[in-house]
């Protein structure tokens, strides 16, 4: 009887230790992570090599346009205009931009990729035949409106 009772307080005390260490062992969680978003809405037109881009809301440009290849660098765009080249982007404006996305034109059509202020970091668009027409936001491509 005195051997089932020590018995009964080892396992028990065993239990409670494993519980214990069990919950304060250091399990790493996923940090939260918060992405400030702009609010802009951009069509997209590629026609060939030019691309004409026209913005709908969250910018202080109506209208860009310039021309590409896929040998060409990523031209940049943000809620301003045009911005240098790939190269230049990695360095943080003083001025807040909001937005700021690449655009570089590929052999099936043309590609972006987020810098900051959007929910993706890249989209690909297949432009058949040289052209095509794609309105993007801040969550990715929305659906274009007719005006």
């Amino acid at each position: 009887m005195k051997y089932y009772k020590t018995c009964q307080r080892l396992l028990t005390i065993t239990l409670y230790a494993i519980f214990i260490l069990g919950t304060s062992s250091g399990l790493c969680a996923q940090e939260d992570v918060y992405v400030k978003l702009a609010r802009f809405s951009i069509v997209v037109e590629v026609s060939g090599d030019a691309v004409k881009l026209t913005c709908n809301d969250g910018c202080e440009w109506k209208q860009l346009s310039f021309t590409s290849s896929i040998e060409s660098e990523p031209q940049g765009v943000d809620q301003f205009g045009l911005r240098n080249r790939a190269g230049s982007l990695l360095k943080k404006d003083p001025v807040d931009s909001g937005f700021l996305f690449t655009l570089k034109m590929t052999q099936e059509g043309i590609g972006l990729e987020s810098k900051e202020g959007t929910m993706w970091t890249s989209l690909t668009f297949i432009c058949p035949g040289g052209k095509c027409v794609r309105q993007i936001n801040q969550w990715g491509e929305s659906d274009l409106k007719k005006e």
